[in-house]
């Protein structure tokens, strides 16, 4: 699977790589997960812990202690994504490791 935002644009999206790095993750290799994307790695436990809380909800009524993010913390979080967007498209050899 290719990713829209690479095949029109030819740069690298925060999201690129991710499928590669879930993959990885699912067959324990979790260094070569994060060659394929970092910042995906870094969030899957918290994308479990929803999907777990979810399952609970269903199952039980009762959903797991939830976690939230002040509006600060909204903001902060997504400067992140765009610095990692921004910076895996730098044409220096310092960013090769974020590069899928």
């Amino acid at each position: 699977m290719t990713c829209l935002i690479r095949e029109i644009t030819g740069i690298y999206c925060p999201g690129c790589g991710t499928i590669r790095a879930l993959t990885q993750m699912i067959q324990g290799n979790f260094l070569a997960a994060m060659s394929h994307n970092v910042l995906a790695v870094l969030f899957t436990p918290l994308l479990l812990w929803y999907i777990a809380s979810s399952i609970a909800l269903v199952l039980s009524g009762k959903s797991l202690p939830q976690f939230s993010l002040s509006s600060k913390g909204v903001w902060v979080l997504l400067i992140v994504v765009v610095l990692f967007g921004v910076a895996r498209n730098i044409p220096l050899s310092q960013f090769d490791l974020i590069r899928p």
